[in-house]
């Protein structure tokens, strides 16, 4: 195994460019993951990889116990399964490294075709945002969609959810959870499927969540950051909800108000 010392590396440049932008990683067709617990994770999703880049001479990552103990399951996981390791050097490492801060790993995975068919269409709760632009939000919904119970979320005209800050804040959970990109229409008839009521989130509805019983088979659309759903996802088949808001501000920041809402849909099941 040739370890690679510099920077200018023609692979090296290559792999940076999957830092350039969600564009890059589409066309490339794959993305990059840092650090030892999360690059351990998208291997144990299953994802496919491409490349493991580490400094077999840097020394072992003792920052906490759990970054010792996800480097020790990674590196077992690199010998059972045979996976493709570059060396390289610290410097490469950072330069390949989200921010040039080095984490220790940077993994090369293959990005997964995420059309309607990776959804269950009979899972019993489901996400579909609209619109939401900003990575790290994505992230954290995709986060406490796995730990609120639901079973798909449905990404229409969105970021990337493969991006460095949606990675980072999803904590591994975009690895797991199954997750669908397309536009508004094709989700819409795709929903029209299926016997699930939906509700959407909108700070002008009438109904406040706690007025809900939410049924076994449900959806819940939220939309963008800074508009709301709008005129979008307007059928009457949808219920508008809200969420009670008792202070000054009349809205919440879209991963939070996710998370209230789904945690109340699969509370209604527990009952």
């Amino acid at each position: 195994m040739d370890r690679i010392e510099s920077p200018q590396n023609p692979l090296v440049k290559k792999v940076v460019r999957l830092r350039a932008s969600s564009r890059s990683r589409r066309a490339l067709g794959s993305f990059l993951v840092d650090g030892w617990r999360e690059v351990q994770r998208a291997v144990e999703a299953g994802h496919q990889v491409e490349a493991i880049f580490l400094d077999s001479q840097a020394p072992r990552d003792r920052t906490s116990k759990h970054q010792a103990e996800a480097q020790e399951k990674l590196m077992a996981l690199i010998e059972t399964h045979d996976l493709k390791i570059r060396d390289v050097s610290q410097r490469v490492l950072e330069k390949l490294s989200y921010g040039n801060s080095t984490r220790g790993v940077v993994g090369q995975f293959k990005r997964p075709i995420l059309d309607l068919d990776s959804v269950d269409p009979q899972t019993a709760h489901l996400l579909v945002l609209d619109r939401i632009e900003k990575p790290g939000n994505i992230g954290a919904i995709l986060r406490s969609a796995d730990a609120a119970g639901f079973g798909g979320v449905v990404l229409c005209e969105c970021g990337d959810p493969f991006s460095e800050n949606s990675i980072r804040n999803s904590s591994g959970a975009v690895f797991f959870m199954p997750i669908a990109e397309t536009d508004r229409e094709t989700a819409e008839s795709w929903l029209g499927e299926q016997s699930r009521q939906l509700y959407s989130a909108r700070v002008e509805s009438s109904k406040c969540v706690s007025e809900i019983e939410f049924p076994m088979f449900s959806g819940l659309i939220l939309g963008n950051e800074a508009d709301g759903l709008g005129t979008r996802w307007s059928s009457n088949d949808i219920q508008p909800v809200r969420l009670p808001m008792r202070g000054r501000v009349d809205s919440l920041n879209v991963s939070a108000a996710a998370t209230v809402l789904m945690f109340r849909m699969t509370e209604c099941q527990n009952r």
